[in-house]
């Protein structure tokens, strides 16, 4: 199971902000993208790494914590 890729989204964003009428703006803008975009791709790589490596046992927590939230709305 893979994530979006973050790198793929980071292009169109900067490509974005690159094509805007203020440079010093876009430049800052850039920055800022480049800076979060830096942090989506390393999150999305570390957890497809998790995936990969644990998918069986992170499936089974994801269906236990829907089952409990389940069971908890019925109790309440």
């Amino acid at each position: 199971m893979k994530l979006m890729n973050g790198s793929s989204m980071c292009l169109t964003v900067s490509s974005m902000a690159s094509g805007s009428g203020q440079i010093r703006q876009a430049n800052t803008m850039k920055k800022i993208v480049s800076s979060v975009c830096d942090v989506v791709t390393m999150m999305s790589e570390i957890t497809n790494a998790a995936m990969n490596k644990y998918g069986v046992y992170m499936r089974s927590i994801v269906l236990l914590r829907s089952w409990i939230q389940s069971c908890s709305k019925i109790s309440h």
